[in-house]
């Protein structure tokens, strides 16, 4: 009997268990294969969720991601779960992201292992710049009343994020903060006015490089111009209302009088001779 080949063959033997107990563990634990947003990212909007999917099943017990900013700030809604849609992937709910970098740190297991995968990687969020355009009113506007539409126009720049707003000033004075495009200035003076628009968001954090002005003008008012427009807006005149015996009187007097006018301008025009025929003295020569 060859004793070398024996204990090679046992030694060999030995060395490829020793290998698999080894290899075994590492087998099990699950590998990171996708992830979104992705390691390096660069986001020019803020994500609302970070997924990773892994080459194997995972298990919720140990499984969990956060995500912080180099501050420290954390921004994950602490919600991590396996699934829905598969078991392969891990997620997390986003708080709105300002700009910035953000650091993504997670662990996960297969279930049945006992070995724990840990990593971590980094993406970037950097916003475009937002703008503001005061469509309405345009500069230089004038208005017969003290009503004024305003329309606005934004870009890069969500109402839902941020606590995203806008700012809007009448001659230097803050009159109101709007959430919407739209809205109308009601009773300005007659005179001349400023009109400001500018982004704020967060805890009054307004932009600057964002404010636009428009300068309008309000008539004064015009006292025949009110008259016609009051005489217009009123009501047509109904006209003289009578009761039916009121009628009847006012005929009646009409008839009345419109036969005296006739007796007396038959009376008016009588020959001179009528007179003497009725026995009357001629006039003296």
């Amino acid at each position: 009997m060859d004793y070398k080949l024996l204990i090679r063959s046992s030694l060999g033997l030995a060395l490829l268990v020793l290998a698999a107990a080894w290899a075994s563990p590492a087998r099990a634990q699950p590998v990171l294969v996708e992830a979104s947003p992705a390691p390096g990212a660069v986001l020019t909007s803020s994500p609302e969720a970070v997924t990773l999917t892994f080459d194997r099943a995972l298990s919720e017990d140990n499984a969990w991601i956060s995500v912080v900013s180099e501050t420290g700030e954390r921004f994950d809604r602490d919600d991590t779960r396996v699934g829905p849609d598969s078991l392969f992937t891990l997620t997390t709910t986003l708080a709105p992201l300002p700009e910035g970098r953000y650091i993504v740190k997670y662990r996960a297991a297969s279930p049945g292992s006992s070995t724990i995968l840990g990593g971590q990687y980094e993406f970037v969020v950097n916003l475009p710049a937002p703008t503001l355009q005061m469509i309405s009113p345009a500069n230089g506007e004038a208005f017969a009343e003290g009503r004024v539409p305003v329309e606005l126009q934004v870009q890069f720049f969500d109402f839902g994020l941020y606590n995203n707003r806008i700012h809007l000033y009448v001659d230097g004075a803050f009159h109101a903060e709007l959430r919407e495009l739209a809205t109308e200035l009601e009773g300005l003076e007659p005179g001349v006015h400023a009109i400001t628009a500018v982004l704020a968001r967060f805890d009054d954090e307004e932009l600057p490089e964002t404010a636009r002005t428009a300068t309008i003008a309000i008539a004064q008012p015009d006292p025949e111009s009110e008259g016609r427009i009051l005489a217009a807006a009123a009501a047509p005149d109904p006209g003289l209302r009578l009761a039916p015996w009121e009628w009847a009187g006012v005929v009646s007097v009409t008839v009345i009088l419109l036969g005296l006018g006739i007796w007396l301008s038959r009376a008016a025009r009588k020959p001179p001779g009528a007179s003497r025929e009725n026995g009357s003295a001629p006039p003296p020569s």
